[in-house]
Formats: structure tokens, C-alpha cells, sequence
């Protein structure tokens, strides 16, 4: 008497498949979007944007103190950055002149559209240092030294996004961000105010051994 031959048990928890009828093509069953991560209940997956090309501008109030102090008449004694962001908080006339001012110098920049902004972080600085010099490129970015501009940026970008019409806003949290920006129409703009080319990563001095 012969014996059939007998087939794996099923796995427990796993709807067993129903064969097709006759006749029928069976249906392909469609892959999932988020492969095998999206078939673990809970999955979470973590993404950030980096710039995307090699032009980069970068906006800080840092860049900007000596500016601040010669176009506000800041005082000597402190340090300027503060001093600005004390005065500005403090003085509702002068926020009102400069909030006007900052206005007028954004139309004349004409922009449209919206532009990318990331945070100045030292990961993307070793990131961009890395891929220009693998690229065989100056390791440089571009630093913005004019105020009205860095102030402006500073106060409109709404995190990762700056739209050219969005609304200026002066509060400590906006300004004292430290922004890079990899759009060529904000590098061109950019270029044609104060600014200075800097290292993404300062070069190290090599040290040698003193022969003896």
C-alpha cells in the first residue's frame, strides 16, 4: 500500500492561502511601499533632509555683529549680538523702523517662489567636507556678513522652508537660529551683498617630528 507523501505542517498564525479555481490566474499579491519595515507593527522610520547641492550660504547673527553695531550705534560695552536682541525687545519704536526696513529690503530682492533652509549643524558640515573633497572642490561655503539680509532670512524661514512671502517675525527664537541655505538664486543674491568665503572644516596644522 503506498503512501502519500506528506506536506510541512502550517505555520501558526499564518492565513493559509486560498487556491485558485479552475481555469483561474491567480491574483499577484502587490509588494509593500515600506518593505519589510512597514510590515512590523510600530515600525518607525527616521529621515532628515540634507542640501542637495554644493553651494552653500549660511545666515547667524555671529556673522552679523559688527554690522549690527556700525548700522544701530549699538554700545561699545556689550556684547552686540545681545545688545541688538535687548534693544529690539525693548524698544517698540525701533522694532516697528526696523521691521519697515527689513520690508523695504526684502521686495527689492524680488524673490519668489520658496527656498530650502536646513540648521547649521556640524553633521552637515562634515558631510559637505567629505563630498567636496572627494570631488576634488575647495571645502568652502559661502557666509553672509550684510545685516538687513541675515535678518531677514533669520526671521521669515519657518523650519526647513523660507517662502518669499512669508511674514517677518523678530522674536529671539527665529534670529539666533544659525541657517544654510543650498539655492542658487539665495547665493546669488547672497553674493551680490557682504559676505565671506569660510572652511566647512577648519584645516588642522600638520605636526611633524623633529628630526633628531
Amino acid at each position: 500500500m503506498s503512501k502519500l507523501p506528506s506536506f510541512p505542517p502550517k505555520p501558526s498564525g499564518q492565513p493559509t492561502p486560498t487556491p485558485p479555481a479552475p481555469g483561474q490566474i491567480p491574483r499577484p499579491v502587490p509588494p509593500n511601499p515600506l518593505g519589510s519595515l512597514g510590515s512590523r507593527f510600530g515600525a518607525k522610520a527616521m529621515w532628515e533632509i540634507l542640501p542637495l547641492t554644493d553651494t552653500l550660504i549660511s545666515f547667524e547673527l555671529a556673522a552679523i555683529a559688527d554690522g549690527l553695531v556700525k548700522l544701530f550705534d549699538l554700545p561699545a560695552d556689550a556684547p552686540p549680538v545681545e545688545a541688538f536682541l535687548t534693544l529690539l525687545h525693548g524698544d517698540k519704536a525701533f522694532a516697528a523702523e526696523l521691521r519697515e526696513r527689513l520690508d523695504e529690503d526684502w521686495l527689492r530682492c524680488e524673490l519668489h517662489g520658496a527656498f530650502m533652509v536646513y540648521n547649521w549643524r556640524d553633521e552637515i558640515r562634515q558631510a559637505m567636507n567629505a563630498r567636496l573633497i572627494a570631488i576634488k572642490v575647495p571645502p568652502m561655503y559661502t557666509l553672509v556678513r550684510d545685516p538687513l539680509l541675515t535678518l531677514n532670512v533669520l526671521g521669515r524661514a519657518r523650519t526647513a522652508l523660507l517662502l518669499a512671502t512669508a511674514p517677518l517675525a523678530l522674536d529671539r527664537p527665529f534670529l539666533t537660529r544659525s541657517l544654510v541655505c543650498d539655492d542658487q538664486r539665495m547665493a546669488e543674491i547672497a553674493q551680490s551683498r557682504a559676505f565671506s568665503v569660510e572652511h566647512l572644516i577648519e584645516p588642522q596644522d600638520e605636526e611633524f617630528d623633529e628630526e633628531e
